[in-house]
């Protein structure tokens, strides 16, 4: 392992041939954070400007990369690059819901004992700011002891509410307080939406793939999905929505526009222009799950569909689930011109909320802990799935393909060959690793060859152990005249 440029004199080529070394003997992983170029520039008695012409070079020959605000960081490295799944088919009909036996396996299977566990979308204990979190509600509960032991009921707390409107404006948007229902998880937003606009034996439009819980809350409330294609970078197609509404196919929508789970994509803001238009122009309301929204790895949040929304037809659910903790069950619902009803359904539905995490919650978003949480967990998550996307191009099969989100933390991922992802979720599950098969993200049978896998977990040898013996998996599943060789000794791919 190289520990000193050679030589006394340091000129930028010979700076930058010694950080791409450290990148290539492991000792910087991609996602990793490479030393600041004034820590550099000291450490190696350079000038500044030959140090910045040093990872300018680097960056150029795509060794590294710069994020606003935060430092030069190593990418992966271009011949591992790995093509975007392909658009899966949609069947064009709506159809009966019926995977909430398979994601019923699926929880059970993650609760029950010690496991490599790639399959849960959550963030890992060590990224949860617990103490933050604890000092918060010690303060809330200090101040008003009473209000803590009581059940809080709809809309919910005043002061939360406020805090959540005043978030809505980073996204595009401005919120009042009276707009927002504070609710039990995103789950129960979205499901409050849904019955707010939908009814029994009506058509619900979907992304294909979306997440497996959105196609459970249509099948408990007796609806039906209509995929529409999706595109792996920019989201649904605009124009198989609008043919969903003129027809009269579709009474609603629900869309994923920030970071679909678990395809990754994220619709660029004329199409989100586009989705609301459609929305207003045909009457149909469109529910937004905005629950990654927060977690871009860009220089800025992507807009909520909402911010484009002129007259109430969308309505927007998200929750800190993702962000702070994913056991205060606190989300909320921005219900648009549909406010009454959802209010009515959430009355039905839950009625009484802790009080005690809605004024600790309050508390820590008002705290100074918050934002730098945020922007810390961020730069977590874009490394860490940085960090899994090279592994899974190191250790999986020529052929296979990955999604390379701009946010969020899940990776969306195609096999090689006719390889099933339900036979690979079930031969993982063997050796204690346990992945999500794609045929939970459809109601068809369009994403069998595919696995979802979340980077929520701090990078460990653990994991990469774990990858290792699922690119094996993988591997020994293909038939014997398929593609079988490492990703990695393939010809470089093109750069997406």
């Amino acid at each position: 392992m190289a520990t000193t440029p050679p030589g006394k004199i340091y000129l930028h080529e010979q700076l930058a041939d010694f950080v791409r070394g450290l990148i290539e003997d492991g000792t910087f992983r991609p996602g990793d954070r490479v030393p600041s170029l004034r820590g550099i520039a000291g450490r190696f008695s350079v000038s500044l400007a030959t140090a910045t012409r040093a990872y300018e070079a680097l960056e150029q020959r795509g060794w590294i990369e710069a994020r606003p605000q935060s430092g030069f960081y190593v990418r992966t490295p271009h011949a591992l690059d790995l093509e975007p799944p392909a658009r899966g088919e949609t069947p064009g009909y709506p159809e009966r819901v019926d995977v909430q036996g398979l994601t019923r396996g699926l929880i059970a299977h993650d609760d029950a004992g010690e496991a490599v566990t790639l399959s849960l979308a959550l963030p890992a204990d060590e990224l949860i700011p617990s103490k933050g979190l604890g000092r918060a509600i010690s303060r809330a509960v200090r101040r008003e002891p009473a209000l803590a032991a009581r059940y809080t009921f709809p809309p919910g707390l005043e002061q939360l509410r406020r805090r959540i409107a005043g978030q809505a404006v980073d996204a595009g948007c401005r919120v009042h307080p009276d707009d927002v229902l504070v609710t039990t998880g995103c789950s129960e937003a979205l499901t409050i939406a849904l019955s707010a606009v939908a009814r029994p034996g009506e058509v619900v439009a979907v992304e294909s793939p979306t997440f497996f819980k959105i196609l459970t809350m249509i099948e408990a409330l007796g609806m039906r999905a209509l995929e529409l294609p999706t595109d792996p970078i920019d989201g649904v197609d605009v124009a198989a929505l609008e043919r969903a509404f003129a027809s009269g196919t579709a009474q609603a929508a629900l869309l994923i526009p920030s970071f679909n789970n678990p395809l990754g994509s994220c619709m660029p803001e004329s199409q989100r222009a586009a989705v609301a238009d459609l929305a207003a122009r045909y009457r149909v309301p469109v529910i937004e799950d905005d629950i990654y929204g927060d977690l871009y790895f860009g220089e800025r949040r992507p807009p909520l569909l909402r911010a484009f929304d002129t007259s109430g037809w969308v309505l927007t659910a998200s929750s800190f689930s993702k962000t702070i903790a994913p056991g205060y069950r606190i989300g909320w619902l921005l219900p648009g011109r549909f406010y009454e009803r959802a209010l009515h359904h959430q009355h039905a539905y839950t009625l009484g909320t802790s009080a005690v995490t809605q004024m600790g919650m309050t508390d820590f978003l008002a705290s100074r802990s918050f934002p730098h949480h945020l922007r810390g967990l961020r730069r977590t998550y874009r490394g860490q799935v940085e960090r899994m996307r090279y592994a899974i191009a190191r250790a999986f099969p020529g052929g296979t393909r990955v999604s390379r989100p701009s946010g969020g933390f899940v990776l969306w991922v195609e096999l090689p060959g006719d390889v099933d992802g339900t036979t690979i979720y079930q031969a993982a599950l063997a050796e204690g690793i346990r992945v999500a098969p794609g045929t939970l993200f459809s109601t068809g049978k369009a994403y069998d060859g595919y696995i979802r896998i979340s980077c929520g977990g701090l990078w460990n040898d653990v994991l990469d152990d774990a990858i290792h013996r699922l690119g094996r998996i993988v591997a020994g599943a293909l038939p014997n005249d398929g593609p079988g060789e490492p990703s990695h000794h393939r010809a470089p791919l093109e750069t997406q």
